[in-house]
């Protein structure tokens, strides 16, 4: 974790050590959704050695080389590793609040409730302004951030004003879905549109802590529910029901966790695989057509989505389904 990643597409990453440069080599599988870049071409020069003043990251900055970045409407999610020597990182402030997963290695952290390394799934949250000196052990490892916009932002913030490790374990399950939608799906719109969902449910789990249950589901979440499941099959998001309604989706996905115990987009692709077995069972159309018709990108995210839900393949659904 020893650079300053640019993330720009195949560009080659410069590190600068007083007059020294390294080069790092070029960035693989590197994605840019919409025209956008994550991050700005820079190079920040730095001591080998620890020194007293931060070095300010901007946002979307981050130590290490990038592989793979997608940009949604509010998000910014990307996957590196950590590159050079565990003393070659600076104590650094970042300029934008964001989630860290680590994916691979042990993890040297500052957060207020730390207690030891930690090691892949580990998740930790870092406010606006945080402050600190975060880095993999032997400065090895893998890791995924997601970068929030400026109004989520300030939605998180207020729930957690101090670094943290977040031990919820419906977040690092959020967290790690979203990063397998990242993999899994490579179809341009569908992708952002996906991950876009993911991350939302991500912001949707970390709740103030003093929160009111309520037995009694509100009349809009009920009004959400219904358009999810007539729409399912459209290309529907967790934003758009929320804009529709006219509230914020971080809070439509607090709600729906709270009331119906999973997330706006779990409950998506359950209604997309509610739609999938009425086909497989009264149609002859082909994995494929079914896939398409129901909103899922292509017939493997069907059938990864179809087995994580019932168990089995959509083929083997519709083999035991007809006599």
């Amino acid at each position: 974790m020893g650079a300053l990643s640019d993330i720009r597409m195949f560009h080659q990453l410069r590190v600068v050590f007083g007059s020294t440069t390294r080069l790092l080599g070029k960035h693989r599988d590197t994605m840019a959704i919409e025209g956008q870049l994550f991050g700005e071409t820079c190079a920040i020069g730095y001591s080998r050695y620890v020194t007293a003043d931060p070095v300010t990251l901007s946002r979307g900055q981050y130590f290490g080389a990038r592989f793979r970045t997608v940009l949604t409407d509010s998000f910014a999610c990307a996957e590196g590793e950590a590159t050079g020597s565990e003393r070659e990182i600076p104590r650094h402030r970042h300029a934008s609040s964001h989630f860290v997963l680590v994916v691979a290695g042990k993890y040297i952290t500052e957060a207020r409730n730390q207690d030891r390394l930690y090691g892949p799934g580990t998740l930790i949250y870092n406010p606006v302004g945080t402050t600190h000196r975060d880095r993999f052990r032997n400065g090895r490892g893998r890791f995924l951030t997601i970068t929030p916009s400026a109004d989520i932002a300030l939605l998180l913030d207020a729930r957690v004003p101090v670094s943290l490790v977040i031990n919820d374990v419906s977040a690092i399950t959020a967290a790690a879905r979203t990063r397998r939608q990242i993999f899994e799906c490579h179809c341009g719109r569908a992708l952002t549109e996906f991950v876009e969902d993911c991350c939302l449910d991500l912001a949707g789990t970390i709740s103030a802590p003093c929160e009111a249950e309520n037995r009694h589901v509100p009349s809009w979440v009920s009004q959400a529910a219904q358009i999810i499941r007539d729409c399912c099959s459209t290309g529907i998001t967790v934003r758009a029901v929320a804009n529709h309604l006219g509230i914020h989706p971080v809070h439509l996905a607090r709600a729906f966790r709270r009331y119906f115990h999973l997330s706006p987009s779990q409950y998506v692709g359950r209604c997309r695989i509610w739609q999938a077995r009425k086909l497989l069972v009264n149609s002859t159309l082909a994995l494929a057509e079914i896939a398409i018709e129901v909103g899922f990108s292509d017939q493997s995210h069907l059938t990864n989505a179809f087995k994580r839900e019932t168990a089995m393949t959509p083929a083997a659904y519709r083999s035991l389904s007809r006599p």
